[in-house]
């Protein structure tokens, strides 16, 4: 209200000037003419000149006085008017925005609807091709709706892997079984992040009938090995153990799978001697089984388990100028790669462990090196530094990141076929290989069990003869024994003499255990469970009764009583 007084006040001043000037100039104009005439007269034209020059200026002064003392405010004035007229005009199509921020539509003076064009589309301004506007999409669809929410990935330490007992009690794995559970698949999205869903992973034992595992210490490359070995034991297998932990109460794959050590073709090898002696009987026998010679053995898978490889091979390392030593364990690595190109076509499989799983950790001196690692059917990554996971060519980059922060059980597994899963395995107690011992009988070459837990004495001080040639595969096998240094004193089993008879037979006849008949009772009932479960193993394994011992007399009872067959 008062910027509006003010301007009619400088108006009104405006007028009033100009009409005082009008008055005065009508007023001075006689006067001036009669003046004229008289200086004219008098003092010429000049002079008329200048007089009437300098009256028409003062007007001209006095205008620009006014103009810039009041001009500048009463410009602003007129056009502060303009503009409140103008938004006066446009107020009934002012802009409405809804609750995200989008306006409605806007209509123009004639009711039309107005398009807007977004930033960066207009054809005049010029914008960077870098901009990118943020706009607000909202679908309202009942398809929108009914999308599941996405959650966040979970940690892989926060899922519950089942445990051995877990997998028993669930059926996944037990006597009779057909297939391995080699472990549990990790459920991931398009994004390669984890779900949370577990899906048990299974396949016959001819598809993975070697493995090579690489894993940095507590990883979990023992538990996995003993989940594998307990499953394989109950599908009547029998086992080749090399062990260089084997005086470990903690760290021996050998002391873990004690449970099943009846199911031990020998003692678990330690010495230099005692894996000469473990490798030398697996060649005869898988030598055996490819000439298609018959043996104590034959029909029974066999398992040729090798821990700390890494260890093993540092012996080589350590003692380039050892001939014997080189060469022991050459043969000792071309028997693992043939295990996984030849010899598992007879049933005769391996498993490999290791803390570092590259190339240069397994070469030997003097240029023998053998890579084993590429004759194994499945290769598995556990926690390991990012630069020992990357030597196996299994994973991109983008997963070598995380290899050092898996938590133990966790891992990749990688197979013949090129296909790669995250896997994860629950874990194997004492009481659950305990469980299994009971339920299966001994190898054919001991009537009883070669315990991890009484020693002998040290052999003592020997002469160290040489290995005899690969090629004379025939040849009775001359033994390597230890240095006087590296026997270590009480660290071997009370039947470490009785291989030695053993190992000698090579690919000869053994005798078998002789099997077991069934009592009337258990006659009995394993007629009352095969009548639910036709399935001979299944019936004696829920009996707690050994497979190989009891399963002729079980064949028998089928047989003579005329039960349904699986």
């Amino acid at each position: 209200m008062k910027e509006e007084t003010n301007f009619e006040f400088k108006l009104g001043c405006l007028c009033i000037a100009i009409v005082a000037t009008a008055i005065l100039a009508a007023g001075i104009v006689p006067i001036i003419g009669n003046a004229a005439t008289y200086i004219g007269a008098h003092y010429g034209t000049p002079l008329l000149v200048l007089f009437f020059l300098t009256l028409g200026i003062m007007p001209l002064g006095a205008l620009l006085f006014v103009v810039a003392r009041w001009g500048i405010s009463i410009g602003h004035g007129i056009v502060d008017m303009l503009v409140r007229l103008d938004q006066q005009r446009l107020a009934h199509r002012r802009l409405h925005y809804d609750p995200i921020g989008n306006p409605e539509i806007p209509i123009d003076e004639s009711g039309r609807p107005v398009a807007l064009l977004p930033p960066g589309n207009s054809p005049v301004v010029s914008v960077p091709h870098t901009y990118a506007p943020h706009l607000v999409y909202r679908d309202s669809s009942i398809r929108a709706q009914e999308e599941p929410q996405k959650f966040p990935s979970p940690a892989p330490a926060s899922l519950h892997i089942p445990g051995f007992a877990e997998s028993l009690r669930a059926g996944l794995i037990g006597p009779g079984q057909r297939e391995v559970l080699l472990c549990y698949e990790l459920g991931r999205n398009d994004e390669g992040l984890l779900t949370g869903e577990l899906t048990p992973y299974r396949d016959k034992l001819e598809n993975n009938c070697t493995m090579f595992l690489g894993g940095a210490s507590k990883s979990g490359k023992s538990t996995l090995m003993t989940h594998l070995a307990a499953q394989e034991a109950m599908m009547d297998a029998l086992f080749y153990l090399i062990d260089p932990h084997l005086s470990h109460p903690d760290k021996s794959i050998a002391r873990r799978l004690e449970p099943l050590a009846h199911a031990f073709i020998l003692p678990p090898a330690m010495t230099d001697a005692d894996i000469y002696a473990v490798l030398s009987h697996a060649k005869a026998e898988a030598e055996a089984r490819l000439q298609g010679k018959e043996t104590g053995l034959s029909g029974r898978p066999l398992v040729f388990i090798v821990d700390e490889v890494l260890n093993l091979f540092g012996r080589a390392q350590r003692q380039p100028g050892n001939k014997a030593i080189q060469q022991l364990y050459r043969h000792l690595a071309l028997f693992m790669r043939d295990l996984g190109t030849q010899y598992n076509k007879f049933d005769v499989n391996g498993i490999f462990a290791s803390q570092y799983v590259t190339k240069d950790a397994f070469r030997l001196p003097g240029g023998g090196h053998v890579d084993f690692r590429d004759g194994c059917q499945s290769q598995g990554l556990l926690r390991l530094p990012p630069n020992q996971a990357q030597a196996m060519r299994l994973l991109p980059s983008g997963e070598l990141r995380g290899m050092r922060a898996l938590p133990t059980g966790h891992g990749y597994l990688g197979f013949s076929s090129g296909d790669v899963i995250r896997m994860a395995f629950g874990n194997v107690t004492a009481q659950d290989i305990e469980q299994i011992g009971r339920m299966l009988a001994p190898s054919p070459l001991s009537t009883r069990q070669f315990a991890t837990g009484t020693f002998p004495e040290p052999a003592g001080t020997r002469s160290k003869p040489t290995i005899g040639d690969d090629s004379e595969r025939t040849a009775q096998p001359t033994y390597l024994r230890p240095h006087p240094s590296e026997v270590v004193t009480g660290n071997l089993q009370e039947a470490m003499s009785q291989p030695k008879e053993l190992v000698q037979q090579g690919t000869e006849k053994v005798q078998r255990v002789k099997p077991k008949q069934f009592t009337p009772a258990q006659e009995m009932e394993f007629m009352q469970r095969y009548s639910k479960v036709p399935d001979i193993k299944k019936c004696l394994g829920a009996m707690g009764l050994g497979i190989g011992t009891y399963y002729a007399c079980a064949a028998q009872v089928v047989e003579r009583r005329r039960l349904r067959r699986a």
